[in-house]
């Protein structure tokens, strides 16, 4: 895995000897360390707003912090990841308007919603994604969130690729919209082959939640929601009798029906039934939001579970990626 430093024009200034250490973080905290000899700290290299990526891969950020430690007699440089970044920024809506509605290509979607934010250094994917896309968002989410959410609900996610632009040549950032790959088929996490995880089902959630917005008494504006079986969300009830177990959601700042709605969904994800697997498993090649299959054989619990952080690690010139799959059980 070789890592480069360009300088805050994008262009390349050198590759990383094998001297240095990494430690990167993609879906979590998104954020970066890199650590050196001072012997090689080059000042016109490593320097603030400068820029670390891995050609092919979303491995990458932009120097923001620096600390020199005299005595161990290292440099140590961090900042945001590319997702980072996207996480500070914030999606507004039109003036007048209550909240930004889009539709289209999925990667002209994003190209509109990123135009302006980074200069050249984000750009997105030009080729079609061979879906489009109608959302409405969040009122201020943070633009990874935002577009996060809106490709889940296409069974996408988002891919981030850095690259080389010949034509300008510079390095640049590469955002599309890809479907998820569900590999539980055939990647599939156990405890054979010293892999230990916690794996945990509850089936004692919520099933019907009651939204709750504006208005007094009979006036007050209110939302069934109910799972299914399949664990989709909509408003037909299937669950009844003894087996319906209800919650209430108040949202008084919800501007309409859809904004209750959206706020609603969100809340239910958070009590109804789930299976959760929580492991830290080497040797894997998949990207975030990518399922992988989970099996403990005392219970009989299978599962499919996303990619929801990887962390990079680069040590003495041997590379490490970990994986966490699902949420913390």
């Amino acid at each position: 895995m070789d890592f480069i430093i360009a300088d805050s024009n994008q262009i390349e200034l050198t590759h990383l000897s094998r001297n240095c250490n990494i430690d990167l973080d993609i879906g979590d905290t998104n954020d970066f360390q890199l650590t050196l000899p001072i012997v090689i700290a080059d000042p016109d290299v490593y320097k603030k707003d400068n820029y670390l990526y891995c050609i092919k891969t979303e491995y990458g950020g932009i120097i923001k912090n620096r600390e020199i430690d005299t005595k161990n007699n290292i440099l140590k440089l961090s900042g945001d990841t590319w997702r980072g970044m996207l996480n500070k920024k914030i999606i507004q809506p039109p003036a007048a308007t209550a909240y930004l509605n889009v539709s289209g290509e999925a990667n002209v979607v994003i190209a509109s919603l990123i135009y302006g934010c980074f200069g050249d250094l984000v750009v997105a994917e030009t080729t079609n994604s061979g879906i489009n896309v109608s959302y409405q968002f969040n009122r201020y989410c943070t633009l990874l969130d935002g577009l996060n959410k809106m490709l889940d609900q296409y069974g996408m996610r988002l891919n981030i690729t850095t690259q080389y632009n010949a034509i300008s040549q510079k390095m640049e950032v590469a955002l599309s919209a890809v479907y998820i790959t569900d590999h539980s088929q055939d990647i599939e996490t156990s405890q054979d082959g010293n892999v230990y995880f916690v794996m945990k089902e509850t089936t004692n959630g919520i099933n019907h939640l009651i939204c709750l917005g504006k208005g007094e008494l009979t006036d007050r504006e209110v939302v069934h929601l109910y799972l299914q079986s399949d664990g989709t969300i909509s408003t037909t009830q299937y669950y009844t009798g003894v087996d319906e177990r209800e919650a209430t959601y108040e949202n008084t700042s919800a501007e309409d029906t859809q904004a209750l709605t959206d706020g609603g969904i969100e809340k239910f994800k958070e009590l109804a039934n789930a299976q959760n697997q929580s492991m830290t498993i080497e040797d894997m090649n998949v990207e975030l939001y990518d399922l992988v299959g989970g099996r403990e054989y005392i219970t009989g619990i299978t599962m499919a579970q996303p990619v929801t952080n990887k962390i990079v690690k680069i040590k003495n010139g041997k590379e490490t990626v970990d994986y966490k799959i699902g949420g913390t059980a």
